[in-house]
């Protein structure tokens, strides 16, 4: 059986199909993670456990002396994510009024929703993503990026 080449045939099938099977799952049978205990529990009402360790050994494969060429790639897309944000909240400010706007289809719509709707970063799809189609050092490249984010 090829089941990790299957999943890897859909981009971000990694990260993707273990969160759709997981939300079948919790759909379904809802109690399923407290019949084995707290860390099974934990990754069934919570991410912060599979996070550690996803962090954890996606950062066992980068080497230490990769530090300078990871700062220089991270670096060069906080600045491009916080330009853009920058450029788009000017342009979104010409077009919406000061707070938001009343009625109509866009009604609730304010240039900080624009901002970060279109500058958040979710962090384990592209660790995920550079983790198959990247280098190694793309992947780190993430924690320099999340300093904007704030995850």
């Amino acid at each position: 059986m090829k089941i990790k080449a299957s999943i890897e045939k859909i981009p971000g099938g990694m990260m993707i199909v273990p969160l759709f099977l997981g939300a079948l799952v919790n759909t379904f049978l809802p109690d399923f993670g407290k019949t084995f205990g707290s860390f099974t529990g934990a990754l069934m009402s919570g991410a912060l456990s599979i996070l550690a360790v996803f962090y954890v050994c996606m950062g066992a494969t980068i080497d230490l002396k990769a530090t300078p060429q990871i700062l220089k790639k991270g670096g060069a897309l906080l600045g491009a994510k916080i330009l853009t944000g920058a450029i788009l909240a000017i342009v979104a400010s010409q077009f919406i009024p000061n707070g938001y706007i009343d009625s109509g289809f866009f009604a609730g719509l304010s240039v900080l929703a624009i901002v970060a709707a279109v500058n958040d970063t979710n962090g384990g799809l592209y660790m995920a993503l550079m983790g198959q189609f990247g280098k190694k050092e793309d992947v780190g490249a993430y924690s320099v990026m999340s300093l904007e984010s704030g995850s």
